[in-house]
C-alpha cells in the first residue's frame, strides 16, 4: 500500500522502489518464520540503516524510511522503545536534507515515553513568553495537562474548549498546554 501510495503521488528512482520491495519481502519471510520481537525490530532498525545509506536525500526516501522505523517501533517490546526511538533519532542526525518530517514524528514520542510516571509537582515549564510555570506555585487548584501540537488537527480544535473552560473556572483551574512542536516559529505564530 505504501509503495503504490508513493507511486501515485510522484515520480519514484526506481532503484529506490526496487530496493523497498525486495527488502520488505525479505523481512516478510523472517516475520512468517514466527522471529521473536528483538529479532523484528533489528532487522527493520537494520533495513532503516541500509536505505538512510544507500539513498540520497528525497522525500520518497524519508517517507520509506518513516515506514521502516516505525515497523522496527511497533514490533518493539515495551521496553525497548525508548531505545528504538533513540537509534532512530541518531539514525536522523546522520542524514542529509531535510529530515524535519523524521524528527518532528519521533521527538515528541521519545519525551511522552521518557515522562511516564513522573511527578510533574517538582517541575517547571518554561511559557512561551519566556516566564516559568512553577507547578508547586498552583498547588490546591486543578491543572489540566494538555499535550498540544500546532500541526494536530484535534489539538487545535480542543483549544476552544479549554478556554472556555479557564474562563469560567478562573481561579480554580490552570491549564498547562505542552507543545510537542519543534518549529517554534509555528508554534509562536499560532
Amino acid at each position: 500500500f505504501l509503495i503504490a501510495s508513493i507511486i501515485a503521488h510522484g515520480k519514484v528512482d526506481s532503484e529506490l522502489l526496487a530496493w523497498v520491495k525486495a527488502s520488505t519481502t525479505e523481512v516478510s519471510v523472517i516475520t512468517k518464520s514466527k522471529a521473536d520481537q528483538l529479532e523484528m525490530t533489528r532487522e527493520w532498525i537494520k533495513l532503516a540503516d541500509e536505505l538512510a545509506t544507500k539513498f540520497p536525500p528525497s522525500k520518497e526516501r524519508d517517507k520509506f524510511l518513516m515506514f521502516f522505523q516505525t515497523r522496527a517501533f511497533k514490533v518493539a517490546s515495551h521496553d525497548n522503545k525508548i531505545g528504538v526511538i533513540k537509534i532512530f533519532l541518531n539514525q536522523i542526525d546522520f542524514l542529509d536534507g531535510d529530515t524535519s518530517m523524521l524528527r518532528d514524528y519521533w521527538t515528541p514520542k521519545l519525551l511522552a515515553l521518557q515522562s511516564v510516571g513522573q511527578s510533574l509537582s517538582d517541575r517547571t515549564f518554561s511559557t512561551i513568553s519566556g516566564e516559568d510555570f512553577k507547578v508547586a506555585d498552583h498547588e490546591g487548584k486543578v491543572i489540566i495537562l494538555d499535550l498540544f501540537a500546532t500541526w494536530c488537527k484535534p489539538c487545535v480544535k480542543f483549544t476552544p474548549t479549554l478556554q472556555k473552560l479557564k474562563a469560567q473556572y478562573k481561579d480554580q483551574l490552570e491549564i498547562l498546554v505542552i507543545s510537542l512542536d519543534t518549529n517554534k516559529v509555528a508554534l509562536t505564530r499560532y
